[in-house]
């Protein structure tokens, strides 16, 4: 059996809530051991979230924490610090999200760990950056999402701006520190040198933008909101089909021409000349958006996806969560690990969806209770080496 991709690599956790939590769940989940460090006094406050609960235990905290060890240290105290700082020299990775300048005043932060442990690799998240005006000031996802421009990309034309539903900022946040981490592994490979790695909540938001920004730096462009719509693409937007709503997006007139062909049996919309290019399409969006619904309201979904797939065309229907984690599409990728949580019992939690097929996938484990590998942990400490 191969071993996982990240056997041997030791991650210690200082991170709370999502973000930080989220970056190192994909880093358990390719094999790493991560030990998150947790305030003896109800730890993480996802631990708290119970909402949603199994058995009182947070189904928050049991998603986002799976696969990792759980050890309690009173960091206001000498001895927790003590322990903090000799289980951070012993590993691979330090990951962080606390406000900058409270890992310096601990004693943990990048220059007073890696002093005499120049492989030692270390990772802050934080709102806004290390440095400059901002650098205090605390990052939370709806707020940086309102900053950052996506909030008014997001909701229809003459609405209000929308948050996304789920915090999709920290999400991608914790995306691109693992990313980081396992770039700077593979640097540490070749130099055997470690390294500070920072990334803020805003810098992923704006990140997001992604062509948009890019469209406003080139041109001074700003863009408003689309609804389901697409400012690039058309047709691309959510149609009511006879039972309910679905979505298809065309990209290229090819795939218009098949649209208008092969499932709507209408070749006529592919030859009028408001839309026969993509920016025709675009500058006569309405017109085209009410065709189609007059088409598509026709038949139910079911149908209209049916011959959508047929002709090469994306389509689907609606989902909510429940739907959509009940679907073929969801079972058939082997999403799902069971587990046994000493409290909540055998419980499902969601698998990350990378398989890398020259490496072992990680066996999930159930989220720790609060400090129930400290001793564990600190035996391991103290073993001697070799």
């Amino acid at each position: 059996m191969d071993a996982t991709a990240l056997d041997g690599i030791r991650v210690i956790d200082f991170t709370r809530v999502l973000s930080g939590p989220y970056c190192t769940l994909q880093l358990a989940e390719l094999g790493a051991d991560v030990i998150k460090v947790e305030h003896p006094k109800g730890g993480d406050s996802t631990r708290s979230f119970t909402v949603s609960n199994v058995e009182g235990q947070s189904t928050y905290f049991m998603q986002i924490n799976h696969s990792k060890r759980s050890v309690v240290l009173d960091l206001s105290s000498e001895e927790g610090r003590k322990n903090a700082f000799e289980l951070a020299r012993s590993a691979d990775v330090v990951v962080e999200n606390f406000r900058p300048g409270v890992m310096k005043r601990l004693g943990l932060d990048y220059e007073s760990l890696s002093a005499g442990s120049e492989s030692l690799l270390y990772a802050s998240i934080s709102g806004y950056g290390s440095s400059g005006e901002f650098a205090r000031r605390p990052g939370y996802d709806p707020v940086i999402q309102a900053e950052s421009g996506l909030m008014a990309m997001t909701g229809e034309p003459d609405g209000q701006p929308m948050r996304t539903g789920m915090s999709l900022v920290d999400a991608v946040t914790g995306m691109f520190t693992a990313q980081s981490i396992l770039a700077a592994l593979v640097q540490r490979g070749r130099t055997g040198r470690g390294q500070h790695v920072e990334v803020s909540l805003f810098g992923s938001g704006v990140n997001m933008l992604v062509n948009f920004a890019g469209a406003y730096l080139m041109t001074g462009e700003s863009p408003g909101r689309p609804g389901n719509g697409n400012l690039v693409a058309q047709p691309s937007n959510l149609y009511q089909a006879a039972d309910g709503p679905l979505v298809l997006t065309c990209v290229g007139d090819d795939a218009f021409r098949r649209l208008c062909e092969d499932v709507l049996d209408a070749p006529e919309m592919a030859s009028d000349s408001k839309f026969a290019t993509n920016g025709q399409r675009l500058a006569n969006g309405a017109e085209l958006d009410q065709r189609l619904e007059e088409l598509l309201g026709k038949a139910p979904r079911a149908h209209w996806i049916e011959r959508l797939h047929a002709a090469g065309i994306p389509a689907g229907e609606v989902r909510d969560v429940a739907q959509a984690l009940s679907s073929e599409e969801f079972h058939s990728l082997d999403l799902i690990s069971r587990v046994q949580h000493p409290v909540a019992g055998e419980t499902p939690v969601l698998r990350a969806p990378m398989k890398l097929h020259g490496a072992a996938r990680a066996t999930a484990r159930p989220a720790p209770l609060l400090g129930e590998h400290t001793e564990e942990i600190l035996a391991e400490l103290r073993e001697p080496e070799g």
